[in-house]
């Protein structure tokens, strides 16, 4: 995926997370993992578009295990606000998808981000 594509993926997902957490149910539970989702889930895109500023491929791999990890936690509230069924809806579980389909996007990104750093550092290891 293009990185045009994926900004605007994390911030409408950010974005959907917001107007969710919104209509969230008016009580402690839901408010508590409602702020935990929207503060994971607003870090998923401002860190996505962090990353594209990065200033070499080990700063970009350092921010993009940011993503990673923040991605996995806005997953981790999702399922506890849907199988707790505090707010197990329609919504719910489309925004659950979307944040595991993310994880798997950017946990693969991670991936061939370590490895072409490897390759670069045994590249100028090796002096050729």
């Amino acid at each position: 995926m293009d990185a045009e594509t994926m900004k605007k993926r994390t911030m409408k997902f950010a974005l959907d997370v917001i107007a969710y957490a919104e209509k969230l149910p008016h009580t402690f539970a839901a408010r508590t993992l409602g702020g935990q989702l929207i503060r994971a889930a607003t870090s998923v895109a401002s860190n996505d578009r962090a990353s594209r500023r990065a200033k070499s491929d080990e700063d970009f791999l350092y921010k993009l295990k940011i993503v990673e990890e923040e991605v996995d936690e806005s997953e981790c509230w999702l399922e506890m606000l849907v199988t707790s069924k505090i707010a197990e809806n329609a919504e719910g579980r489309r925004l659950f998808r979307e944040a595991g389909e993310l994880t798997a996007i950017i946990s693969a990104a991670v991936l061939s981000t370590k490895a072409r750093v490897a390759r670069s550092k045994s590249f100028a290891k090796s002096g050729t």
